[in-house]
């Protein structure tokens, strides 16, 4: 790993609190170390400081899903500032879905209240004993047992029980649900209810330390070195977030992105069969269509004005699912909607709340459902198996694949319970012939909501990606989507 220029740094860093916290699960015991400004300046945070302790400190070719896994949670020095979009936190450590660096990223309260705690890196070694919940109070950090209060619990639940627990609602909570306590490889991170730390399966680490949540409180101040330059520069940033720039996320969300991405034929559709879908070019099945139609409310992070989270909700005169409120991006409508050829919202919302809620990866999630409703029209897997049917189009029978998948049970759950990459093997294993055909990841983790037919370049950077297929660790499909060069062949330069 490359090291930063030679730039003076103080040995006490404002942006920084500096207190890294070691966490031994297995004998209780946890110890506050200083980050020296040397760390400080050469992996500045997050992403950083996540890949500098994995790249030194866990051994290689350990089984993910055991103690020997390390679990890493880390922000940067911006939480907790007026700097737009920045109270961000990322978790790390070897993907059970991808065998290779795993990570993730969420938004939201965690890492603003961390930051007021004073700390800015923990790093979680081990197994806990027995079920419990990491509280980081200001300067009190201690494991709390919860076999009998969290364990078992939904995430949202996990969540509103710690702050009542606490009488405290601004308590910052990130938490696994049902599906990281088993262990599903797919498993996420909940927190704020709707915000996700979603890919590579961070979920499943914690639930395999018996790590239910880390639960954040924090009143201190935070300070910056220069802070009218820092406050100048903030102000501009805010005036952008608030600009043009991100007036897609504000208005209809990336929902917008339906319609764009189908006329281009990028639009994944019934499991990847096809790059368009009717039910969008006849406006049923839009960005639009969704925000008249179900959205109720758009709400911000904290030190953001954006508000890019667009909750939908069913109405309660609804037979089956009234008053359901979901948050709702292009992702999840592609993996449960066009990709299952499902353009029912509300059963797309359930399975969307049950993803959440019960926590996995609403991305693998949903192309794992893909993936299992093209199985059943090819004759892969059957009514005998499932013990119902699911060809593409299903609702009823959708939303219930999707709760036996997350929870592990029946075939379901059993077959695809931990994404497509383990689905197809278990199927390969049943006798089945190139069930890999149905399997839409790279290196393990599902795609997203682009169909790489007609997008050489993002093509490329999905394979290289460091962590399997993400549309986060590569900006390559901006250049497919802008039609600046024939995105179909290798041929042409970029203009």
């Amino acid at each position: 790993m490359t090291e930063s220029k030679d730039i003076s740094v103080p040995d006490e860093i404002k942006g920084y609190s500096q207190t890294r916290l070691d966490v031994d699960l297995t004998n209780n015991k946890i110890k506050d170390t200083t980050l020296s400004e040397e760390f400080c300046k050469n992996w500045i945070g997050g992403y950083g400081f996540g890949a500098k302790v994995l790249w030194d400190e866990l051994k290689p070719g350990i089984d993910p899903l055991s103690p020997d896994n390390v679990f890493v949670w880390a922000i940067g020095p911006f939480p907790g500032t007026i700097l737009p979009t920045s109270s961000k936190y990322g978790v790390f450590a070897k993907s059970p879905l991808t065998n290779m660096f795993g990570m993730a990223v969420s938004s939201g309260s965690v890492g603003a209240q961390a930051r007021r705690a004073g700390v800015n890196l923990i790093v979680v070694k081990g197994k806990a004993p027995e079920p419990s919940v990491l509280v980081v109070d200001d300067d009190d950090r201690y494991l709390l047992p919860c076999e009998d209060t969290f364990w078992g619990k939904g995430c949202w639940d996990t969540e509103e029980m710690l702050r009542e627990e606490f009488q405290d609602h601004r308590l910052a909570v990130m938490a696994i649900g049902p599906a990281g306590e088993r262990c599903s490889r797919m498993a996420c991170i909940t927190n704020d209810r709707n915000r996700q730390a979603g890919r590579t399966g961070m979920g499943a680490v914690m639930g395999s330390k018996n790590l239910k949540a880390i639960a954040f409180r924090g009143t201190k101040g935070i300070k910056v070195a220069q802070p009218k330059e820092f406050y100048q520069l903030a102000k501009k940033l805010i005036k952008v977030a608030n600009g043009p720039a991100t007036a897609k996320y504000r208005d209809l969300g990336t929902p917008a992105g339906l319609t764009s991405y189908n006329k281009l034929g990028m639009m994944p559709t019934h499991n990847y069969r096809e790059g368009t879908w009717d039910k969008i070019t006849n406006g049923e099945f839009t960005g639009e269509r969704l925000n008249e139609d179900w959205v109720v409310k758009k709400v911000a992070c904290s030190q953001c004005s954006i508000a890019c989270d667009h909750l939908a909700r069913v109405p309660r005169s609804h037979p089956d699912y009234p008053n359901l409120v979901a948050s709702i991006d292009i992702e999840l409508l592609y993996g449960f909607g066009t990709g299952t050829g499902c353009s029912d919202w509300p059963t797309i919302f359930k399975c969307i709340e049950l993803c959440d809620d019960l926590g996995i990866d609403a991305i693998s999630g949903g192309v794992t459902a893909a993936m299992a409703c093209e199985c059943f029209e090819d004759g892969v897997i059957t009514k005998k198996d499932l013990g119902y049917e699911l060809p593409f189009g299903s609702t009823k029978n959708l939303v219930r694949f999707t709760e036996e998948m997350i929870k592990g049970e029946g075939f379901a759950g059993e077959v695809f319970g931990d994404g497509t990459k383990k689905a197809a093997e278990r199927l390969e294993e049943m006798g089945h012939k190139n069930p890999q055909f149905y399997a839409m990841n790279i290196k393990g983790l599902e795609m997203p909501a682009f169909d790489l037919h007609g997008m050489n370049s993002f093509a490329v950077g999905e394979s290289v990606s460091i962590r399997g297929a993400c549309h986060l660790r590569n900006g390559a499909y901006g250049l497919d989507a802008k039609g600046k060069f024939d995105r179909f062949t290798y041929d042409k330069p970029l203009e």
